[in-house]
């Protein structure tokens, strides 16, 4: 079992994976709120980032908020992106897989048990075969390699856009 100071992947695994009482009310909220959208709005989309490395952190929340496009939300560990995805349900989630507490992988299983249609892109600068198959296995929806780049970035926001716009 994984441990950080004061968290198991247990506690994260468990019925409320990680989540409190209010916070799997917000969450429900939130994730209504998300689906009920009439089409999607370019400014309507909120991406969540979860990169332990401080300047990774902020290069990739100064380009995706910029220009005031897209609403966005950077937590530095598994703790913090957990309790933020409780709090926002982001459209995308922008995901390292090498994280001080919990990988990457953990995360985004819990994510997808608590919320099937969330949308995880991987953000790493080692996209391994292990990470490959751990990334089908949870449903995340495409890697971007570090270093990024702005069209890396573009296109992953892209096909998420693709695939929840009704024509």
């Amino acid at each position: 079992m994984m441990t950080t100071e004061n968290h198991s992947f247990e506690q994260l695994g468990d019925v409320s994976l990680g989540f409190s009482q209010k916070q799997q009310c917000k969450l429900a909220y939130a994730i209504r709120e998300r689906s009920s959208k009439k089409g999607l709005e370019l400014f309507g989309i909120t991406i969540l980032i979860v990169e332990d490395q401080d300047f990774s952190r902020k290069m990739l929340y100064d380009l995706l908020s910029r220009e005031c496009i897209y609403n966005c939300y950077a937590a530095k560990n598994a703790v913090e992106a957990i309790e933020m995805y409780a709090v926002h349900a982001p459209d995308i989630v922008l995901l390292d897989i090498n994280l001080p507490d919990f990988s990457g992988h953990e995360i985004a299983a819990v994510l997808k048990r608590f919320d099937p249609h969330s949308h995880i892109v991987y953000v790493t600068a080692s996209p391994f075969f292990k990470d490959v198959q751990a990334a089908k296995k949870n449903d995340v929806k495409g890697f971007i390699a570090k270093p990024y780049s702005k069209s890396k970035i573009q296109t992953a926001i892209d096909h998420y856009v693709a695939s929840h716009t009704k024509w």
